[in-house]
């Protein structure tokens, strides 16, 4: 396994550069002198200025941007003004998070991302995979309202509004002051962000995703669920055995340990691991190959 330790502190040549390549990532993929200067100002330029209190984010703003993904494709990619939705758009595109991916040696034909927030990982997922089925499950409404709409880019995607977790039912979902998303009750104790309401949400298992609402069983999962990441490997069921490689998001060092466990007792070994923070981190977990079938 191989440990990836915290990244050296940032320069101010760091910084200073970071500017040019934003710019190079909005003129490669903007597809419009517009959508190039959005992309451009949301992803760095406004950050610098709401930190020199210049500015100020809009997050009820929405911008459409007309996004090149590649292979010919043009996406309308609908980001916020809220200094999270573009960043996270170039991070993802730009060898993030699942980058990974590009040196698998087999093609997913079924992919879940559990905690799809506004879409845009399974966006750079569809990048990859253009041929995958792709199911986003993503519980908090002002995001899957975005998610919805940028999956209408993916002729071969669905996107679910529930979360996903070791039993089917209705939970307490928790709203946060974190665009990112919210977190399931259950799950509130690893996350110490402002909460702001709590709304019902519908609850399914991977079981039962498949069992009994018909969905194909995916073979690799994304998981980015805020403390229930053990949760969602509870509820995998028989599913577990046709899963090949996971990335899972862990939003606690207990957690990881315990996913890292679960893991070790179903057939996976940890390929790589990640750390964002002392207690943020991610695993890539792959089937080991005597189990595959």
């Amino acid at each position: 396994m191989a440990m990836q330790s915290d990244p050296l502190p940032e320069t101010r040549l760091d910084r200073f550069l970071e500017y040019f390549t934003i710019l190079g990532f909005a003129l490669k993929h903007g597809n419009s002198p517009s959508s190039i200067a959005s992309l451009y100002h949301l992803a760095k330029l406004k950050r610098g200025l709401v930190y020199r209190n210049l500015a100020r984010y809009a997050p009820e703003k929405i911008h459409q941007i007309s996004f090149r993904a590649g292979a010919g494709r043009v996406w309308g990619i609908q980001v916020r003004d809220n200094g999270q939705d573009a960043p996270m758009l170039v991070e993802f595109f730009r060898n993030g998070p699942l980058a990974e991916l590009q040196r698998l040696e087999w093609k997913p034909r079924v992919i879940y991302d559990l905690g799809a927030n506004i879409g845009i990982a399974s966006m750079s997922l569809a990048a990859l995979f253009p041929d995958a089925r792709i199911y986003g499950f993503e519980p908090e409404p002002a995001n899957y309202e975005i998610c919805s709409q940028n999956y209408s880019n993916l002729p071969n995607a669905q996107a679910l509004n529930c979360a996903v977790g070791s039993s089917s039912g209705t939970m307490i979902f928790e709203i946060t002051d974190d665009a990112r998303g919210g977190r399931l009750t259950a799950n509130a104790v690893i996350n110490t962000i402002h909460q702001i309401k709590r709304i019902d949400v519908p609850v399914w298992t991977v079981e039962d995703l498949v069992k009994i609402k018909g969905l194909a069983p995916p073979d690799f999962l994304k998981v980015d669920v805020e403390g229930a990441e053990l949760d969602v490997l509870n509820g995998l069921g028989v599913c577990a055995k046709g899963i090949k490689q996971m990335h899972i998001e862990t939003h606690s060092t207990e957690l990881r340990d315990k996913c890292v466990g679960w893991l070790s007792l179903n057939g996976f070994e940890i390929k790589k691991e990640l750390r964002y923070t002392q207690i943020l981190g991610a695993l890539w977990a792959e089937r080991l190959k005597a189990d595959l079938h």
